[in-house]
């Protein structure tokens, strides 16, 4: 009969009670169906240890009944499993805010919240967890990354008087998990879990000191040992103090609408059980692929388990024969008149009975071809089975010769490492938009971090958590693996030039140093971030400023857009506001020093009941000449305009214009036509 009250549900001690018992059934079941097994073994090949002898690493050992065996371990797992990490963490990819709409506000919250993505990642070394993670993944089957809010983090902010209490900001702190510290229901045929339970390790005297009202319970547990359930680390029986803490989480479901989170080390010591602090459970996995039918995850690396073991076996055998061997040994025939004395030291005249036979070496140090053959076949194997090839790992075939058959073999590794790369992706969003919405609900006091600004150089923010509130999730943005090698680098900063994208230097200088492209278009993407705000302002019926450095007819053909709205156009009000505005603009395009504008790459425009200039000369002041620098290159507002440079800026003579030749004048130094501000012929 099954119970009528949900585990998760019940009063504390009970479910604590429960909760271990089922991590002892997890226990029990990785451990007879062999995957505890699996994860150990996998372990220690990493580390270049023979199976079940963790002492046999990096050194040359003795096996057999009496000593006879030497035993060698040649560690191409450990190589291979490495080249499978590097393959997914090398390619840092990039993460992006997702916003639910795209007004000002939340535009500028985008800018925000990826900048403290960054900040996360490179200050607060979020990358060191993610890499761990991934190679947990590939050795042990399974990798996680656990997110939680810790209020004694942060800058301090406040100090009670009385109780001489201090408040902190608090912050995100991240930890690494390993299969076995993550105990789920064994039953589940897919890893949608609705609880989990984590295991930790706490000093219990900083967790007496910090709940006194169970300091003699906590301080009655055993610390760590073998007994606390299965670990790679159970090998080590050293004293600690560390004591095993349990957390469990539980979702937000139909039978716990709140969710259920809690924390204790025994049934008798709590720490905490209330509802889930959290939107979800801030426990987030990364594995190579799943065990079909199973919440748990496989790594191909345990494949090569026995082919590692075979070649170290192999190894060892061509290096026993040679230690055994390796010292000449002479044969002689029986009655022979040379002595053994005789062959001492070099340069002797040994004289023999031809008809007795001359001295020979007895050569058993010969290993037949088969076995080295034999072990190329095995690690070439090994290469096949990890997608891990000879071209990734240094030493490609004499056969490839060409850059471009490298190419496509290396290609061929980066697609079998696809699912990797894809859960790595996957468990880098989970986390970043758990990042984001910690601090929508626990940022409640201001807080300064470094964010990326313009030029890649770091500033000061100050922030809140409702400064976020329109963010709702973070997605991979693929990274062009060009911008990963110096010579990509410089090939797409050398095309960005040519294409007059890169203005100044520095962006230059930028690009071929850090591949980011944001320098280039941050300027141009602050404008148009003004124009919408400019926009919202006008659509709530406030009239926003002008600057001489606007984009002025970028400016105009965005604000009519407001127009477009049929509630604005009935509401004259508003109509007249954005009319207002755009005028405006025309003002000033007509107003502002005619140096400033073409300096910034607008064109301006005749003063009032001035007549208009021919086609070809706008933007020529009466009575000067022409101006022959061009304007600056890859302007945003002659690009949205269409305007030719070489055609706006170029001198222009009569003929181009249409005008009359003027007619034949005396050649006077300095004398300019001042009615056509040209040059005489």
């Amino acid at each position: 009969m099954s119970d009528p009250i949900y585990f998760a549900l019940e009063e504390q001690a009970i479910k604590a009670n429960i909760l271990l018992k089922k991590a002892q059934s997890w226990n029990n079941v990785i451990v007879s169906n062999n995957y505890l097994d699996k994860c150990k073994s996998s372990w220690m090949a990493y580390y270049g240890a023979q199976r079940g002898e963790s002492g046999s690493a990096h050194k040359v050992t003795f096996g057999g009944e009496q000593g006879e065996l030497t035993q060698l371990s040649v560690n191409h797992y450990g190589n291979i499993a490495s080249h499978l990490i590097n393959l997914c963490v090398s390619n840092r990819p990039a993460m992006e805010a997702q916003a639910i709409n795209t007004d000002a506000r939340t535009t500028a919250q985008t800018i925000l919240a990826n900048g403290l993505l960054d900040y996360y990642m490179y200050q607060k070394r979020l990358e060191k967890y993610y890499s761990s993670a991934a190679e947990s993944a590939v050795v042990l089957g399974e990798g996680w990354v656990r997110l939680g809010w810790n209020e004694k983090q942060g800058d301090a902010y406040f100090r009670d008087e009385e109780t001489n209490e201090i408040m902190y900001k608090g912050d995100i702190e991240f930890s690494n998990l390993s299969p076995f510290d993550v105990v789920r229901d064994i039953s589940r045929e897919d890893d949608k879990n609705d609880w989990i339970l984590i295991r930790t390790y706490k000093n219990r005297f900083d967790l007496a000191a910090k709940y006194p009202n169970l300091k003699d319970e906590i301080l009655a547990i055993s610390p760590k040992d073998a007994m606390d359930g299965p670990g790679i680390t159970t090998m080590f029986q050293e004293k600690t103090d560390l004591i095993t803490v349990w957390e469990f989480y539980h979702r937000k479901t139909e039978a716990v609408p709140n969710g259920n989170y809690m924390a204790f080390v025994s049934e008798d010591a709590v720490f905490y059980n209330g509802d889930l602090p959290y939107r979800d459970i801030p426990v987030y996995r990364i594995t190579v692929k799943d065990i079909l039918g199973t919440p748990v995850g496989y790594t191909p690396m345990w494949d090569l388990l026995p082919l590692q073991e075979a070649i170290n076996a192999l190894y060892s055998t061509i290096l026993t024969n040679q230690i055994a061997f390796g010292v000449q040994n002479i044969i002689m025939p029986q009655g022979s008149s040379i002595n053994p004395e005789n062959l001492a030291g070099g340069m002797n005249v040994l004289y023999y009975d031809p008809e007795m036979g001359k001295p020979e070496p007895l050569n058993l140090t010969y290993t037949p071809q088969e076995i080295f053959k034999f072990i190329e076949i095995l690690k070439a194997d090994m290469e096949t089975i990890s997608g891990i090839n000879s071209v990734i790992r240094g030493s490609p075939e004499a056969s490839l010769r060409s850059g471009t058959a490298l190419a496509l073999v290396q290609a061929q590794a980066v697609t079998f490492a696809s699912t990797l790369q894809a859960s790595y992706n996957h468990l880098i969003e989970d986390v970043g938009t758990g990042i984001i919405q910690m601090l929508q609900d626990y940022a409640d006091e201001p807080r300064i971090a470094f964010i990326v600004g313009k030029s890649n150089a770091p500033y000061l923010r100050d922030f809140k958590g409702n400064d976020l509130s329109n963010i709702n999730r973070v997605i991979i943005r693929p990274v062009n693996p060009l911008s990963k090698t110096v010579a990509g680098r410089l090939e797409i900063a050398t095309n960005l030039l040519q294409m007059n994208m890169i203005k100044t230097p520095q962006q230059y200088v930028t690009v071929l140093t850090t591949g980011k492209l944001e320098p280039l278009y941050e300027g141009d993407q602050a404008q148009l971030n003004l124009i919408k705000l400019e926009n919202e302002m006008m659509a709530e019926g406030e009239i926003p400023y002008i600057s001489d450095i606007d984009w002025h007819m970028t400016h105009i053909n965005e604000h009519q857009a407001v127009m477009a709205d049929p509630q604005i156009r009935k509401n004259k009000e508003l109509s007249d506001i954005v009319m207002t505005h755009i005028k405006a603009h025309i003002n000033a395009l007509q107003s502002v020093d005619p140096n400033i504008l073409m300096a910034l790459g607008q064109q301006p425009l005749p003063p009032p009941g001035a007549p208009a200039m021919p086609p070809g000369m706008e933007g020529q002041t009466q009575g000067a000449p022409p101006p022959n620098d061009g304007p600056i290159p890859g302007n945003p507002v002659q690009a949205q305009q269409g305007m030719d440079a070489s055609a706006v800026m170029a001198p222009v003579s009569p003929e181009q214009v249409g005008l009359p030749q003027p007619p034949d004048m005396p050649q006077t130094t300095g004398e300019i036509a001042a009615d056509t501000g040209l040059l005489p012929n």
